[in-house]
């Protein structure tokens, strides 16, 4: 029986097999540790993670792991807010009373208010934000126990007239929103009184990551997907809705009335326009928010 050479080729192809082998096993112990931990912090069994229970299956929480620390970062810098003495934490969604809950937690948490302008630069608000937990607590706060999460929402179609009222409407902030649009391909016949219908087409043409946080959708700013919210203040009861809050923040109940009955930056109920076709564009343009939020479709 004739027996093949040995060439120097196939101890060399022998080393390399083992290589990837072996790196395709450390990536897939790599990914089990990050589900188990994600299970252990959001208090899952271990049959739910394998998708034997009633939780979302392990491939959500890889994928949820892998993509969260980036975006912990973009949405952590200006609308999260942490109260560690609670264990409160608050996604506050631009143009869903944001200005008004931060106004309102340095008041009750004893912080100095800021004035307007300088409620949301991190550099002047002195508001504990998420980036300032280390990288563990900041997986055990959204994940995990002890801590409550609270998100804010409002009517698309509300919110995104009150961005366009306090951006373009607005003579000081007018030229920087204008010339942003222009530079993203909008359409602007008038820069000095822009039209409503040509910022619903910009703003529905962008696709939604790189829109601006005022008009970005209200579930892609909160991480909706993601994070595990306990409880939701809706803008259209906000008032009662911080009663809760503050509440939760230890401030006394007569307290508590008076700073809630306060309200900061509010817009006009008055609706910009009515017109089917420019809602129908608005409703496409936010579905996922209309979809997971439980507001009501603006066509009827």
């Amino acid at each position: 029986m004739a027996v093949s050479a040995w060439a120097p080729g196939d101890s060399v192809m022998a080393v390399r097999v083992a290589k990837a082998l072996a790196i395709s096993c450390l990536h897939s112990v790599h990914v089990w540790l990050r589900m188990v931990m994600s299970a252990w912090w959001r208090g899952t069994s271990l049959l739910e993670l394998v998708g034997l229970g009633t939780q979302r299956p392990r491939s959500h929480y890889a994928r949820a792991m892998a993509r969260l620390p980036d975006r912990w970062v973009r949405m952590s810098v200006n609308h999260s807010v942490v109260d560690a003495d609670s264990g409160c934490f608050i996604v506050a969604v631009p143009k869903n009373g944001c200005t008004t809950i931060k106004t309102v937690f340095c008041e009750a948490t004893g912080r100095p208010v800021p004035i307007r302008e300088h409620v949301h630069p991190r550099e002047h608000n002195g508001i504990p934000q998420l980036l300032d937990l280390p990288a563990v607590e900041r997986l055990r706060l959204l994940m995990g126990e002890g801590w409550t999460r609270v998100t804010t929402t409002r009517d698309p179609v509300a919110r995104l007239e009150s961005g366009f009222r306090s951006k373009f409407c607005d003579p000081r902030k007018r030229p920087t929103y204008v010339q942003a649009m222009a530079n993203r391909g909008g359409t602007i016949r008038d820069a000095e009184e822009p039209r409503y219908e040509d910022f619903v087409d910009w703003v529905a043409s962008t696709p939604d990551q790189r829109r601006d946080p005022h008009w970005r959708s209200q579930t892609a700013v909160m991480l909706f997907d993601e994070i595990r919210y306990d409880h939701v203040l809706r803008l259209e009861t906000l008032s009662a809705d911080l009663l809760w809050l503050l509440s939760l923040l230890g401030v006394d109940t007569d307290a508590a009335k008076e700073m809630a009955g306060r309200r900061v930056n509010m817009s006009p109920a008055t609706p910009l326009s009515t017109d089917k076709g420019l809602l129908r564009i608005i409703r496409d343009a936010y579905a996922a928010d209309y979809e997971k939020l439980g507001y009501p479709d603006p066509l009827g």
